[in-house]
């Protein structure tokens, strides 16, 4: 638009691309150049949106707030015609040819914008509050010539400036605005929620209806249908009645929308309720299966007189009950897919003491937990290696006749961060084993095993017994949640 009021207008000399009509203010060269450079800058700025494009657009917008700032200095000193009085004079029609001062203050306020979108940083409020007001001011000139263009020449404002210099400057605002988007209110037009579909949904009402009434109104006006008091009257009350549907057409349609979120939410804890119902039931049903396992793992065991072949049936009835007890919690957790690691490993350190008879063997069996819910699969691994640990120590740690400490201990590791990673340390204060003893039998391969489910590292120190620490990360719950 720029360039067709430079070229075709002032150069050719046609005077609809200077000035629309004949009773119009016309574009002068120094707006549609200014128009023009601040074009192409945005423009570059939006393709490219390097280092050099930012330059770009930075240049040109210094470059036109000179050029803003030396019209309203000429216009303050007097010169009628502003700088384009200077620059080419011989193409000037008619004395009031000029640029506005709404024109030359627009163009300061994209020029701010344009300054702030060459910057790195997020646009703040220079951004904002430039854009809005350069878009209301051009939004005034515009209505303003749909209803009464001498009414327009006659605030100093505005009485150079052209109908399609204002319709430029609203088209640049806007572009200005989308560039970007989050940086203003126009987002809110352009969201998915539902406050921007109700935003979307009033637009039409509180834009146009208003303008409309106020062209509808004018004419009316002007074949003395009405007076100028009583149209004001009709204005306003039309304006409340427009406002007012608008209004109730909102209301209505966010009722609606919360009607069916309502109906969706109770759905939707219905089918959470009946997920958590089928959940326990499966988990108290294997739980059931499982104590009938660990009876008959510890029939089978009395019938048998090989004391090694004992060894194996009680260290498989300890696994099957670290599982057990793993569901029997679960039927009793809030969430049927998480257990408290705190509740879950004083319930099998207790287990642990009855069924080893450490209590004849004078050794106690102490657990430190601090509070922690996990996922089900976590939880069963940090039991199951638990419980191969512990009866490692009771095993190997206290030859008969000798009693001491088994101590359970779980918490935050030793990470970057406080809560990145857990760890599960089995210690005791026996006689020792010997760290190349923990990578033979079945026990330590089942132990390599769950550490490497859970993507841990596990190290054996040996002093005053045997100290086994297992590290992991505290994410692992996180990664195996049910969603």
């Amino acid at each position: 638009m720029a360039l067709l009021a430079l070229v075709l207008g002032w150069g050719f000399g046609l005077t609809f691309f200077k000035r629309i009509h004949d009773d119009f203010a016309a574009m002068v060269p120094s707006t549609a150049v200014s128009f023009a450079l601040l074009g192409f800058g945005l423009l570059a700025w939006l393709r490219a949106g390097s280092a050099g494009a930012r330059s770009l657009l930075a240049g040109a917008a210094s470059l036109v707030a000179v050029v803003a700032i030396a019209e309203l200095v000429a216009l303050s000193a007097g010169v009628r015609q502003g700088i384009d009085a200077f620059l080419w004079p011989q193409l000037l029609e008619r004395p009031d040819d000029s640029m506005a001062v709404a024109t030359a203050t627009s163009f300061l306020l994209a020029a701010a914008c344009c300054l702030c979108l060459s910057l790195r940083r997020t646009p703040g409020w220079v951004f904002l509050g430039s854009s809005t007001l350069g878009l209301a001011l051009c939004s005034v000139a515009l209505v303003a010539y749909a209803l009464d263009t001498e009414a327009l020449y006659g605030v100093f404002l505005f009485t150079a400036m052209a109908l399609h210099t204002a319709a430029a400057f609203a088209a640049l605002f806007l572009a200005i605005m989308l560039a970007s988007p989050r940086s203003g209110w126009i987002w809110h037009f352009f969201g998915d929620e539902q406050g921007s579909r109700g935003a979307r949904r009033l637009l039409p009402f509180v834009v146009g209806g208003p303008f409309l009434l106020s062209v509808a109104f004018f004419a009316a006006t002007e074949q003395g249908l009405f007076s100028p008091n009583f149209r004001l009257s009709v204005m306003s009350i039309a304006m409340m009645v427009i406002g007012l549907a608008a209004i109730l057409r909102n209301a209505t349609l966010e009722n609606r929308a919360e009607r069916r979120l309502r109906q969706a939410n109770a759905d939707l804890e219905v089918a959470l309720a009946d997920r958590s119902l089928l959940l326990r039931e499966v988990y108290h049903r294997v739980k059931n299966n499982l104590q009938q396992i660990n009876a008959l793992l510890m029939i089978e065991r009395n019938k048998l007189e090989d004391e090694s072949a004992k060894a194996a049936f009680q260290a498989m009835a300890g696994r099957v009950q670290a599982l057990g007890m793993v569901h029997k919690l679960l039927i009793q957790s809030p969430q049927p897919s998480e257990v408290d690691m705190q509740t879950f490993l004083e319930k099998l350190g207790s287990s642990f003491s009855t069924g080893h008879g450490l209590r004849a063997r004078n050794i106690e069996l102490a657990v430190e937990a601090r509070p922690d819910t996990v996922h089900l699969d976590v939880a069963m691994a940090i039991g199951l290696l638990a419980n191969e640990l512990v009866a490692n120590a009771i095993k190997h740690a206290f030859p008969e006749g000798h009693g001491g400490t088994i101590s359970i201990r779980y918490g935050d590791g030793d990470g970057d961060g406080e809560g990145e990673t857990k760890v599960l340390t089995i210690s005791d204060d026996g006689v020792g084993y010997p760290a190349e003893g923990m990578v033979a039998g079945t026990g330590s391969r089942i132990v390599q095993g769950l550490v490497s489910q859970l993507k841990g590292t596990m190290t054996v120190t040996n002093g005053r017994g045997t100290t086994v620490s297992t590290q992991f990360p505290a994410t692992l719950s996180e990664n195996t949640r049910y969603v």
